[in-house]
């Protein structure tokens, strides 16, 4: 019972989250902090789309240049989400989810890398490819990344986007089935070890403080790194 989506807190959602709303809504994150260009990664979200935008990004790395990134997860026109991915043997590998998102509902959504496979996890579906080599940070290694849009592109996130982790390993599955929960028992990401070493909670107040864990959005701390 600790985070949306848990049942009971569905009406704070608008409160508790942050909501992106396809025409000019982005967070971009300074990346210019070597420990953001891992070797190996992996991302979660959930994410409760509202329409589908296609090509818009509920996260995207630098822009490489022509559009392509180190790394994004892509919305595809059939729902389905579409990773780009490319390491130093292997460009600018482009697969999409089993399974497609769920209009005007909470998804979990999360992609990892270990040096050997990148998986995409919708819900309770997951595709892998076999990926070799580390995260090629080409052209621009140094730029931001951005959440709800398309690096170097106008194709901005339509929905709620909430608990956004970057992690600089390949999350086991079991790892990430504790992240889903069920899709009920949400687990708090900085529970697991080792800890995400970026982490946007999106409406909410520190977890550590003790007390207010939730703040509406709009305020001083709509999002903690």
């Amino acid at each position: 019972q600790w985070r949306i989506p848990n049942n009971k807190n569905q009406s704070l959602v608008s409160n508790y989250s942050m909501k992106f709303d396809g025409i000019t809504s982005v967070i971009s994150v300074d990346n210019s902090d070597e420990a953001l260009n891992p070797d190996y990664i992996s991302i979660s979200a959930w994410y409760y789309p509202t329409s589908i935008v296609v090509s818009s990004a509920i996260i995207s790395s630098p822009n490489r240049g022509s559009g392509y990134h180190s790394y994004s997860i892509i919305l595809a026109s059939n729902g389905n989400l579409r990773v780009v991915f490319n390491t130093g043997s292997n460009n600018d590998i482009t697969f999409t989810s089993a399974g497609s998102l769920n209009l005007n509902q909470w998804n979990f959504v999360c992609m990892t890398y270990d040096g050997s496979n990148v998986t995409l996890t919708l819900n309770t579906l997951s595709q892998s490819v076999a990926v070799l080599g580390a995260l090629q940070y080409t052209v621009n290694p140094t730029g931001n990344i951005e959440i709800g849009r398309r690096n170097g592109l106008t194709f901005e996130l339509a929905g709620i986007l909430d608990q956004v982790c970057i992690f600089n390993y390949g999350l086991s599955a079991s790892q990430v089935a504790t992240l889903y929960g069920g899709g009920t028992a949400i687990t708090n990401p900085m529970s697991l070890s080792p800890k995400p070493i970026s982490y946007y909670q999106l409406g909410d107040q520190s977890v550590d403080n003790g007390a207010n864990y939730l703040v509406p959005n709009n305020s001083l701390q709509d999002y903690v790194f």
